[in-house]
């Protein structure tokens, strides 16, 4: 779903450089800083976030970032939230 839906603004790595990147980062945020929205490769970013804000911001769209309500069931964007943790946590191997 992320990459279907999310990467092409996010960016496949989750680092805010998907395809509309240039258009976006020109209007909202400066990748030499790696601030603002969209950039979960970011740990000073993610960390002041928490599930919730990611739930809202899908739910309700954010600056460029359209709406998703009604388009997804709970258990997807319980996973979406998750999965964008990912991008700067990864859990160490099971031993």
């Amino acid at each position: 779903m992320y990459n279907q839906q999310c990467a092409v603004c996010h960016g496949a790595g989750g680092n805010g450089k998907g395809p509309r990147g240039p258009e976006i980062a020109g209007r909202l945020w400066s990748w030499a800083r790696s601030e603002g929205p969209g950039i979960f490769t970011d740990p000073n970013y993610m960390v002041q976030r928490n599930p919730s804000e990611l739930t809202n911001a899908i739910l309700d769209g954010y600056g460029m970032m359209p709406s998703y309500r009604g388009k997804l069931t709970t258990e997807q964007m319980n996973g979406l939230v998750d999965y964008i943790y990912t991008f700067f946590y990864k859990h160490p191997p099971i031993q």
